[in-house]
């Protein structure tokens, strides 16, 4: 029975999470320093750095790739440079909380029974055992700073964090608190490591990706035969598996068929434009699309769809701007 409805549950969870395919998409995004060209650095060996901020923040920043172009060159000294960035490692620390788990030991028994019948004993009662356990909470900031050649100006500056938590139980009973100090280092590096790709994010132009939905039927507005409707499942399947080319051809055939009176037609084919970076000719399609429904939620799907090409486009061109 319980494997039945755990089956069932799986089942429920698919179909309400499942049904709707999805075309992800990525947009080119800028730095968080739109007015601002920059490409060489000159980086400041950081303050209180023990655990190889620095290191890792160079090593982001010189792999960063967009059109298979590096977008940073790294001086060694602050000559002809467009921005110098200094920092500091603010925290770097380890706390914990020790407790105990109980169980029994089932090695150990306090009280036996004697079964007089088939003369053993069994245990009926167990010592407890407590088993030493440990709630680890790494955490690092690191403050950066970007300044103009002439150090006379902040371009930019902010405060990144991150922390993790851990948690252990040892089965020795020879523990002895607290053994796990000397990974402390190596963890805050891995979380340095995260700090300086969030750096690398916000410095760099960047892609973002969305999931997006695609239509597999008509609404019942439409009118169309059952081979247009089979034509239109088919290219849905298409477009989910990235084939957004053949999808195109097929869309604009089908699109010549029903006189550009089907908006799902045109949204799918908005679509594969979107997918292939052709955010213009996609934000036209969505807008036709909109112009031949009045279905509410058809409207939503397709405003938010005008509105993201719209703000990706005027956002690939700031990032264009910002490229070597």
């Amino acid at each position: 029975m319980k494997i039945f409805y755990t089956l069932f549950l799986s089942i429920c969870i698919l179909i309400l999470s499942g049904c709707t395919p999805k075309l992800t998409v990525k947009s080119l995004h800028p730095s968080l320093i739109p007015n601002e060209k920059i490409n060489s650095i000159f980086i400041e060996q950081f303050d209180s750095d023990h655990i190889n901020q620095t290191e890792a923040i160079e090593d982001k920043l010189l792999n960063t790739i967009i059109k298979q172009k590096k977008v940073f060159t790294l001086k060694t000294n602050e000559e002809n440079v467009d921005t110098i960035i200094k920092g500091k490692v603010l925290e770097s620390s380890l706390n914990y909380d020790v407790y105990y788990k109980k169980e029994l030991n089932r090695q150990r028994c306090r009280i036996y029974e004697y079964d007089k019948n088939n003369k053993v004993k069994r245990c009926i009662q167990y010592y407890n055992r407590y088993i030493p356990c440990e709630n680890r909470y790494y955490k690092v900031s690191t403050k950066i700073e970007l300044l103009d050649s002439n150090e006379e100006e902040i371009l930019f500056s902010k405060i990144y964090t991150k922390t993790r938590e851990i948690n252990k139980c040892y089965d020795e009973y020879y523990y002895t608190f607290p053994r796990f100090t000397r990974d402390k280092d190596e963890i805050n590096s891995s979380l340095a490591v995260e700090i300086a790709s969030q750096i690398q994010e916000d410095l760099a132009p960047h892609y973002k990706y969305f999931d997006l939905e695609i239509i597999e039927e008509f609404d019942n507005t439409t009118s169309v035969s059952d081979l247009q409707k089979k034509s239109l499942s088919n290219i849905a399947s298409l477009i989910e598996d990235d084939k957004l080319k053949t999808a195109q051809d097929l869309l604009k055939k089908l699109n010549f068929e029903l006189e550009n009176k089907s908006w799902e037609v045109l949204y799918n084919l908005a679509l594969t434009y979107e997918g292939t970076f052709n955010l213009t000719n996609a934000n036209s399609l969505y807008k036709k699309a909109r112009e031949i429904t009045s279905n509410i939620e058809s409207l939503t799907l397709i405003n938010n769809a005008i509105n993201r090409t719209k703000r990706n486009l005027e956002e690939k061109i700031k990032a264009k701007s910002q490229l070597p």
